[in-house]
């Protein structure tokens, strides 16, 4: 089994999307993933809020959404950040931490697979499925198999939206 360069990217996403998870531990990745989520609901939803106090202070109404949103997003981020800080602290005292970073293990494992995933499904638009490295890589039938099943959990008008078909070279 001789490994190509394709096959050593994916080796390199794997290992150092598992190695964050390892160090970070699954509290910490999790909570980072719901604080990301909730930073974006909350400026979407409450930016039109602050956007009227800000009228004063900026002139143009483009300008004053993009700030209030960035305000609340970065706000919640930094709320959710502490609350994570203060959830890990109680975790580590109590002694679960080792528990802990082997599941941000295998979380990260699966967040790399998932984002080679998602690039191989996205690559299908393009010719690289047809390059000879590409073919050649030991490693990529596995992630084709799993972009299929992505793919196969997405609604059915939204796939020709994300990804068309490749052009003849």
């Amino acid at each position: 089994m001789a490994l190509n360069g394709v096959d050593y990217f994916i080796i390199a996403v794997m290992g150092l999307s598992g190695l964050v998870g390892l160090v970070r531990g699954l509290v910490r990745e999790v909570l980072s993933l719901i604080s990301w989520g909730l930073a974006i609901w909350v400026g979407v939803t409450f930016s039109g809020v602050l956007e009227g106090y800000l009228e004063t202070a900026i002139p143009s109404p483009t300008a004053r959404i993009a700030a209030a949103f960035g305000i609340l997003f970065l706000l919640t981020l930094m709320v959710a950040g502490m609350i994570g800080f203060l959830l890990t602290r109680m975790l580590e005292s109590t002694g679960l931490s080792g528990v802990d970073r082997l599941a941000g293990l295998l979380f990260g494992l699966g967040r790399g697979v998932l984002v080679i995933s998602v690039l191989v499904f996205l690559a299908r638009s393009t010719p690289l499925p047809r390059e000879p490295w590409w073919q050649a890589s030991q490693l990529m039938p596995m992630f084709q198999s799993v972009a299929l099943w992505l793919e196969a959990q997405l609604p059915p008008g939204l796939v020709p939206r994300l990804v068309s078909k490749p052009t003849s070279p």
